[in-house]
Parts: structure tokens; C-alpha cells; sequence
């Protein structure tokens, strides 16, 4: 079986049907970003990995990708959580509720998962990327609804899994279909209305709740508590328990001078949600006299509870899936209505962590380039999450672009080498505009673009995969080579050309500093640059209407 990539299973019986390799994934799903998305109601069968998720498709407050009610047949990792360089941890993996525990029927999560009849086979894989807690449904018609422990692999990090509802399980009422639910615009606004409303509530609720509505002033409690205040801190934190955050937590575990294992164990148990938290529980077994066994596990078996604390958090989380289902809905109508004063309306009444970039690019959708361009330069980056607030100026350059192609009918895309290579600098890096980028570069079939996927080795428990995608096409580096680098006196350029070419280098502010032809074949030429100034520069080798180029220094 180890050696079977194809096979079927028959009454549990699993049988090698041929030897040829499995395709590698059903669907990917890379950095879709923090706002939320759902895969819903897919089948993926006979793939080395079903769904992959991979990058940043979670955000910062409860929102990110669910995968719900997909059905999983004979693939050996069903869902595979994968990390991407250059993103915040925090960011990494998919949303932190997959389901919820409300007593609806469409709550929980609602895979099946692949039936594990084969040793090798993973219902979920974590690799490296943050916590989740999956939910299924605890009376379902098929065993294959909630994963098996032995078949969820984390690689330092957590999956939970946690009982949802217990009304009786059905496939029709649990994943009913979406395709055929259309309300009116009218219906839709008043829906995201209702779930906003009921979202705040429940926002306000927890602030209030949570440490008592003061955080920083919590944590200064227990930081300052002396030996003396042992009792004193103990019922303070009990008095705001079951809603202590997990940072006041993280405190009180560290506070071993003050809260000994007793103490520290009451303030636990009294918030189970302190089990879910790898923080937390690092908190307490990084203390230098170590908690008894027996008390570890009382702690622990709160993985098994949801608090009151979390319960509201997941009633906020389902509401937030329901609010973007709606507001997605009245997006597209306004969409295909060319409706984009309404859609612009909508953007702003029910924003997402990202929407300051989508409104502006409705104005490219309605023509208005002149518009968008300003909207781009005149965006309020406060409203963006931090680290997505570098992609601004990659906006504004492929803005920049657009409307320069929209208004000199001269221009030739192809023709500018400077910009080609501004564009795929920005194809190479982590960010919003990059796929931006890669598409007018595929659209003007300057690239081709080939998605890799860097599968973890399962068998290093610890091992972090960081992936890069692969953009190959008319500006291969693999042709064209430049040493030493960086250079002090002179560089030696290799190539190898089919045809005659013309080599230049160029410095970053376009200026041609250097400029030769050379003859078809495989060779190395010698270019003094001890006249140049320091910097970057780009070697570029133009062939006929393909173009090889590379930086040094």
C-alpha cells in the first residue's frame, strides 16, 4: 500500500488498482487574504492533497477561509494547511472556526473526510500555520463526518476538534446548496444589516466582558501582584472568569512567585478556553516547578468545553460568515448590474479588511481609469491592515500603467523593458498586487505562470515548508548569468543565444549605461564597471522580441 497511489476502497476493503502517480491537489487556494471566503460543497477524490490552503487566508479578528461540506474520497490528505514566506504567523492557515458549536443543523463544519483504511491516509494536516478548532456533527449518518484523531497531523501547532450540534445529521439539511437562493438587493441589504447589528452587539458584549472591558489593566494586575496578593489576584481573576483573555492567562501561568499550582489550576479550569491556547499551555509547562500531572489534566480537559467566552466569539463568527455570504451576493448583483455607485455604496456600508482597494478598483471596472488612479494615490491606508499597506505603491504602478496604455496609442507594453522588469520584480514578491502584476504579464503573454506547490515531508514532525510560486516565459534568468556579484571592477556575463542579440545593463534609474551586440551561441563577455557609481543594476539580453535580464550589484 505504501507504493499504491490509485486505488479503490469497497466495503472498507482497499485495493491497489495501478501504480500511476496521483494528481497533486484538487483545489488550491493561495493568499486569498483576511477577509472572509468559503470552499463549500466541492467533491475531491483520488488527489494527493483534496484542498491546500496555503498563505495568508485568515485574518486578524475571527474572519478567513472555511472549508465546509466537502465530501473527501480516497485522497491520502484531505485538507493541507500550508505556511508562505513573508507573511505574519498570525496570519498563516485558514480561519480559526471551522463551524461552529450553535445548535443549528448548518452549524458545524460538515466534511466527509477520507475513510481511513489506509495507514497512510490524513484528514487534516497543520503545517506550521496558526490554530484551528473544527466542528462536526456529533449524530451523523456517516462516520466519515468527524476526523479521527490518529488522522490529524500538526507540525507544532494545533487542531482542535470539538463537538458541534447534536441535531440529528443529514447532508441535505446540514449543506444545502446556495446556487439557487436569490433574494432581491433589497433583501440582501437588509440581512447585512440585521448580521451587522447582531455582530456589533456581540462585539460590544465582549469588550465589555473580556477582562472586564481593560486588558492592559488587567495584565498590570497580575505583573505587579506581590507573594502577599497571592489570594487577593486569585479571586480577582476568578470574579472575571469565564472571560479572561487568553493574554491575562498567558500572565497568570508565568506568575509562578504568586500563583502556585493550585491557585493557577482554579483560574484555568474556571476558563476552558485556556486548553485551546498553545500559549497557554507553554505558559504553564515552561514553569520551573512543574504543575502535578493531575492538575495539567484537569486544565487540559477543557479542550473538550466551550467556554461562555468562546461561545460568544463563535456566535460573532457565524454571524460574520453569514454577512459575507450576503454581501458577497449583493457585490456580484451590483456587479452585473454595471451598478457602481451601489457597489461603491456597499463597499463602504459593509467594509472588510481589504475593501479600500476594492472600491478603488471599481472605477477600472466602470472605465473610469483617470478615477481609479486617483482613488489608488488618495487611499486611507489606516483602514488597511499593516502589512497589507506596502501594496499601495504596486497599485498605483499597474494604475500608472493602465491608463498610460489607455491614452497613448503608441505605447507598447512589450516594448518597455524598464516597466516589464518593475512588473515582474513586483510578480516575485508576497503581496495583494503581485497577482495583479503576473495577469497583465500573462494577458500581454510577456510570462507564462506555472503555480508550484512544495508538499511537506510528513515524516519531520518539525519541518517548515515556505513556498515560492515559479513565473517562467520570455524573461528566464536561466539564459543569462552575471558573476562576480556583486562586482567591484568587472562582471563576466554569461549567455546563450540562438540567434544574434544585444546586451546592455541599465541602471535603476533607466538610464543604458552599457551597450554591445553578441553573437548566437554559448559564451562569456567581460564588461568593466569600475566607472559606475554603486548600486543595483539590471543585465539585460535582448533577442529578437525575447528578452533574458538579471540584477547585481
Amino acid at each position: 500500500l505504501e507504493y499504491c497511489h490509485n486505488y479503490t476502497i469497497q466495503e472498507d476493503t482497499l485495493t491497489c488498482i495501478d501504480n500511476h502517480a496521483r494528481s497533486e491537489a484538487g483545489i488550491l487556494i493561495r493568499n486569498s487574504g483576511p477577509a472572509e471566503n468559503l470552499v463549500y460543497n466541492n467533491v475531491l477524490r483520488n488527489f494527493f492533497a483534496g484542498i491546500i490552503s496555503e498563505g495568508e487566508n485568515r485574518g486578524h479578528f475571527g474572519t478567513g477561509l472555511c472549508i465546509k461540506c466537502n465530501e473527501f474520497y480516497a485522497n491520502m490528505t484531505d485538507i493541507l494547511l500550508l505556511p508562505w514566506g513573508g507573511i505574519p504567523f498570525t496570519s498563516q492557515g485558514i480561519k480559526q472556526n471551522q463551524g461552529s458549536a450553535e445548535n443549528i443543523v448548518t452549524a458545524p463544519a460538515g466534511n466527509w473526510f477520507t475513510n481511513p483504511t489506509n495507514p497512510y491516509i490524513i484528514n487534516i494536516n497543520n503545517v506550521a500555520t496558526e490554530k484551528i478548532e473544527y466542528f462536526y456533527h456529533t449524530t451523523p449518518i456517516n462516520p466519515r463526518i468527524q476526523p479521527d484523531d490518529d488522522r490529524v497531523i500538526i507540525f507544532g501547532n494545533t487542531v482542535i476538534l470539538s463537538p458541534g450540534t447534536s441535531i440529528y445529521y443529514s447532508k441535505e439539511d446540514a449543506c444545502p446548496s446556495k446556487l439557487n437562493n436569490k433574494q432581491s438587493n433589497e433583501e440582501l441589504i437588509t440581512s447585512s444589516m440585521s448580521y451587522m447589528s447582531e455582530i456589533s452587539e456581540t462585539e460590544l458584549l465582549l469588550n465589555t466582558l473580556i477582562d472586564d472591558g481593560d486588558t492592559p489593566l488587567m495584565v498590570n494586575s497580575i505583573t505587579s501582584a506581590s507573594p502577599f496578593e497571592a489570594l487577593s489576584l486569585h479571586d480577582e481573576l476568578l470574579n472575571s472568569s469565564p472571560y479572561l483573555s487568553d493574554t491575562a492567562l498567558i500572565e497568570a501561568g508565568k506568575k509562578e512567585e504568586v500563583l502556585n499550582s493550585a491557585l493557577v489550576r482554579d483560574i484555568m479550569v474556571a476558563n476552558p478556553h485556556s486548553a485551546k491556547s498553545p500559549e497557554v499551555i507553554a505558559a504553564l509547562e515552561q514553569r520551573v516547578e512543574q504543575l502535578p500531572e493531575e492538575l495539567m489534566d484537569e486544565i487540559k480537559a477543557g479542550i473538550e468545553q466551550i467556554s461562555a467566552r468562546q461561545r460568544l466569539e463563535l456566535i460573532k463568527s457565524y454571524r460574520m460568515a453569514d454577512l459575507a455570504a450576503s454581501r458577497s451576493e449583493l457585490l456580484h448583483a451590483y456587479q452585473v448590474e454595471h451598478n457602481f455607485d451601489s457597489l461603491r455604496w456597499a463597499l463602504d456600508q459593509f467594509p472588510e479588511p481589504l475593501s479600500a482597494y476594492q472600491k478603488a478598483w471599481t472605477w477600472f471596472d466602470e472605465g473610469n481609469i483617470g478615477n481609479g488612479l486617483t482613488a489608488l494615490q488618495n487611499l486611507d491606508i489606516e483602514t488597511v491592515p499593516v502589512h497589507h499597506r506596502s501594496n499601495q505603491p504596486g497599485f498605483v504602478m499597474l494604475a500608472g500603467i493602465l491608463v498610460q496604455m489607455a491614452t497613448d496609442s503608441s505605447y507598447v507594453l512589450s516594448e518597455d523593458i524598464i516597466t516589464i522588469e518593475a512588473l515582474l520584480t513586483l510578480d516575485s514578491n508576497s503581496n495583494l498586487a503581485n497577482a495583479s502584476a503576473r495577469n497583465l504579464l500573462s494577458a500581454y503573454r510577456i510570462i507564462t505562470y506555472d503555480p508550484s506547490i512544495a508538499l511537506p515531508d510528513t515524516s519531520l514532525k518539525s519541518s517548515l515548508v515556505v513556498n515560492k510560486p515559479k513565473t517562467k516565459g520570455k524573461s528566464s534568468q536561466a539564459m543569462l548569468h552575471v558573476f562576480p556579484n556583486p562586482a567591484n571592477e568587472y562582471v563576466v556575463i554569461a549567455y546563450k543565444l540562438d540567434n544574434r542579440g544585444e546586451l546592455t545593463i541599465v541602471s535603476q534609474d533607466g538610464r543604458i549605461v552599457h551597450s554591445q551586440i553578441i553573437n548566437p551561441g554559448q559564451n562569456q563577455v567581460v564588461v568593466r564597471v569600475n566607472h559606475l557609481t554603486s548600486g543595483i543594476y539590471i543585465a539585460r539580453m535582448v533577442e529578437g522580441k525575447i528578452f533574458h535580464s538579471t540584477k547585481f550589484t
